[in-house]
């Protein structure tokens, strides 16, 4: 869809509610798949600067309740929207999300590296902005900062990053 059009669904909060029930709890799973795609194509046509962002983002943080697959696409989702600069601030203090990435990262070893690497990016507010990392972060980056396998090398390199970024705010 267009960035226009995405812009007109994200201005209905009731559609994007809906989009976050099927992919969290829908028992299909080619509907649950579905709707992450369409959250995935709604996201790439939004940022903070969009007066529908905050209802996106919502959406996107109740669809992380749902099972692995979902977890996997929206926290992907999350961790691109966390790159963009403009996007930062808000993500930085949008209710219950760095928990939620904390949670993910915790629990779903499929998801744990864009979790982590939201999370980091997050971290690199501009302007002096800050935020505090609760206890669920602060764990969430102290186990993947203690990872050893070698494939996990990444991972637990951006969570140290991520912990120097947030020890330096």
């Amino acid at each position: 869809c267009s960035a226009d059009t995405a812009r007109l669904l994200c201005d209905r909060p009731q559609f994007l509610a809906t989009l976050a029930s099927l992919a969290a709890g829908d028992a299909d799973d080619t509907l649950r798949a579905d709707a992450v795609r369409m959250l995935r194509r709604l996201s790439s046509a939004v940022d903070a600067t969009a007066p529908c962002y905050r209802p996106l983002v919502h959406a996107l943080v109740r669809a992380l309740r749902g099972p692995a697959a979902t977890q996997r696409g929206v926290v992907a989702i999350l961790k691109d929207h966390a790159v963009v600069d403009v996007n930062r601030p808000v993500l930085a203090v949008f209710p219950g999300l760095l928990d939620a990435l904390g949670s993910v990262s915790l629990t779903f070893e499929g998801g744990k590296a864009h979790a982590i690497r939201a999370i980091l990016y997050i971290s690199y507010l501009d302007g002096g902005l800050t935020f505090r990392a609760s206890d669920m972060v602060l764990h969430a980056l102290t186990e993947a900062a203690n990872l050893t396998r070698k494939r996990d090398t990444v991972v637990r390199f951006e969570a140290i990053q991520a912990i120097k970024q947030l020890a330096t705010i």
